[in-house]
């Protein structure tokens, strides 16, 4: 009796593990953006504003900030978000999966005021300080296939930029 008891409570266990982690894959690959581009999440007193999937960053607000317009969510619902961050003191986290060929790639970024740029995790660039617009660069070596790259930025005050590319030099 005790013995089936277990067997019945192990299998519930399982089922309920199964079903929170089909959920929350659910959930993750709602908060994803398709291979090549960023998902940025725009964050104001430490909370999200909102989100939306951006093809690239280059963004030149100037003493303006950005908006969430018509295809951002916010942190609650999946739908148009009409929230601002305002114009200085706000953060942004982009997150992309990106197809590369393979070699030496040159990462460049250019910031008012902090960044950092992270590829599979590993940091390329760290500049995390009030700055006017500033040009990064950093060279890192990738295999072929899909890398994530990760860019952290903050806006302290007056002029807000936000620029990333990378090129291919050589094998």
């Amino acid at each position: 009796m005790k013995k089936a008891f277990i067997v019945r409570a192990s299998f519930a266990l399982i089922a309920a593990v199964l079903l929170i982690g089909l959920a929350a894959s659910a959930v993750w690959a709602q908060a994803q953006c398709a291979v090549g581009q960023f998902r940025g999440r725009y964050f104001k007193d430490g909370k999200q504003v909102f989100a939306r999937c951006e093809p690239r960053i280059d963004f030149d607000w100037g003493t303006l900030g950005p908006e969430a317009g018509s295809s951002a969510t916010d942190d609650k619902a999946d739908g148009p978000s009409s929230r601002t961050v305002g114009v200085d003191n706000f953060r942004v986290r982009w997150t992309g999966r990106f197809h590369f060929n393979g070699g030496n790639y040159r990462f460049i970024v250019v910031a008012d005021d902090g960044v950092k740029l992270t590829v599979d995790g590993a940091v390329i660039i760290d500049q995390w300080r009030s700055q006017s617009a500033t040009e990064f660069s950093a060279m890192k070596r990738l295999t072929p296939g899909e890398h994530v790259v990760d860019v952290e930025y903050f806006e302290d005050k007056d002029d807000a930029t936000i620029k990333v590319r990378w090129v291919r030099s050589g094998s």
